[in-house]
């Protein structure tokens, strides 16, 4: 198996899991936040359906979003419109589709450039190409923290 179809295939696969531990919530708890800093499930779960609408165009242009005001306010304005866990879990099977796609079609001699993208090492399209896997990663594993805050033990 190629890294690229071995990638794809767990980008998939994290994003159905997320899909899955946020609804394992009760669905008044989607909302819930355990501390005034802390955030809710459904702000997670919309976050990485916008996040992953802008990996593709990444690997295709070897550019980094812009990070600006206005852009961050469209950013979250997207997150914004992802009210429910349905629409939240439709984009990000939709935007994870894409970014799956992107990944397969990505040429094995790509894979070691790099280019600036976050922080100031540069980063491998190799690693930009688990981004959203390692991002949809992370916030499954604080959903899992909000399950076991509300009395959750179930490892499954």
């Amino acid at each position: 198996m190629k890294v690229q179809e071995f990638l794809a295939q767990g980008t998939e696969k994290s994003a159905s899991e997320l899909i899955r531990q946020a609804g394992r919530l009760p669905a008044d708890k989607l909302t819930w936040q355990p501390a005034d800093t802390a955030r809710n499930a459904l702000d997670q779960v919309a976050e990485c359906a916008v996040i992953g609408r802008f990996i593709p165009n990444i690997l295709e242009t070897r550019e980094t979003p812009k990070f600006d005001e206005e852009s961050m306010a469209r950013f979250k304005a997207a997150k914004e419109e992802l009210d429910t866990l349905e629409k939240a879990s439709e984009a990000l099977q939709a935007s994870t589709a894409l970014t799956a796609a992107a990944i397969r079609a990505m040429p094995d001699e790509a894979l070691e450039e790099t280019m600036q993208f976050f922080g100031p090492e540069p980063w491998t399209i190799l690693q930009i190409m688990g981004m959203h896997k390692w991002n949809m990663d992370y916030h499954c594993g604080q959903i899992c923290y909000i399950q076991t805050l509300l009395g959750d033990k179930d490892m499954f």
